[in-house]
């Protein structure tokens, strides 16, 4: 009875450190640091897309026995500040992420929190607004949102600031989602700039891929996408799609699991119907890909859609 006992009282002291250590190794899935992890945003505004920004892990430092991660430039916190910041040291520990300025580390993110729970940034170093740097965070789930991923639905974990010395409602929100880290951080009150990701290389995955939107879409789409014919082809096959006003477009052939093939397309297209081509060739345009299930991703501005297609040699 007493081996019995103490068996199960292994095996449970087993399983809650598995438990532990599963949670301790999830804790930062959605603050991803890993040296020389990037991150690449596209900014767009109320009259359109206005340029692209990027922020870096450019490598380790230790200071008084801890460690950070050096941030070539760490995008919320220039955005906020408006100030010259060449690099910024990112330090992370039990699900809270702090940022060092002159030699102080400052709560910046408290994953711990519950939703609406807040609490106060200050960074008296620091200028905003010719004030200190003072501004109310809180945090709250938002959801559903569409990924890239087969149209998966997450959840994504939102940080709301709010400038204590401003009556603006929103300084700005910074939307994080696993395994990429900030998808989108949006900065303003009256006419807001969001800068959404694009592109990233996270601990050693690559992603090529917008995210669709922090928010549940609600419109309805402005494009339509037709399945290719002839499907399954060899050697070519065509494309079809329509939009219903003048948008960015992209058209991009992704392997079934999710690598790059081919952009057959990224401008800017008038309304109407439109039609492509594919050769079963990838970027090169000399290497044919081999035969196997494809996926077609139309990206019309801010949404997109997606089909499968066969090749068969």
């Amino acid at each position: 009875m007493k081996q019995n006992w103490r068996l199960f009282m292994s095996l449970f002291f087993l399983f809650f450190l598995h438990v532990n250590l599963k949670a301790q190794e999830q804790e930062f899935v959605h603050f991803p640091t890993d040296s020389g992890n990037t991150w690449i945003y596209r900014i767009d505004t109320n009259i359109g897309v206005s340029g692209k920004d990027s922020m870096r892990v450019i490598g380790k430092r230790t200071i008084e026995d801890k460690q950070y991660y050096l941030f070539d430039k760490f995008l919320p916190l220039f955005n906020l500040t408006q100030e010259n910041i060449d690099s910024v040291l990112v330090r992370e520990t039990g699900g809270q992420v702090f940022i060092r300025v002159d030699s102080v580390d400052y709560l910046w993110y408290d994953f711990n929190l519950s939703e609406g729970d807040t609490f106060e940034i200050v960074i008296p170093e620091i200028i905003i607004e010719q004030d200190t740097f003072k501004l109310l965070t809180w945090k709250e789930s938002y959801g559903p949102v569409f990924t890239p991923e087969n149209d998966t639905v997450y959840e994504v974990t939102v940080f709301r600031f709010r400038l204590k010395s401003n009556t603006v409602p929103f300084a700005a929100c910074d939307y994080f989602l696993p395994p990429w880290g900030l998808v989108s951080h949006i900065v303003g009150g009256v006419d807001p700039v969001t800068y959404n990701l694009t592109n990233a290389f996270v601990s050693g995955q690559l992603f090529e891929r917008n995210v669709v939107s922090v928010q549940t879409p609600s419109a309805p789409r402005s494009f339509q996408l037709q399945q290719n014919y002839p499907n399954p082809f060899n050697p070519e096959t065509t494309i079809e799609y329509s939009l219903s006003k003048a948008a960015d477009v992209a058209l991009v052939i992704y392997s079934t699991r999710g690598q790059h093939v081919k952009t057959l397309l990224d401008v800017w297209q008038m309304p109407g119907k439109h039609t492509v081509h594919w050769d079963g060739t990838d970027d090169s345009r000399q290497a044919k890909v081999a035969s196997g299930l494809y996926i077609y991703e139309l990206k019309v501005d801010a949404n997109l859609t997606r089909r499968k297609m066969l090749l068969l040699r």
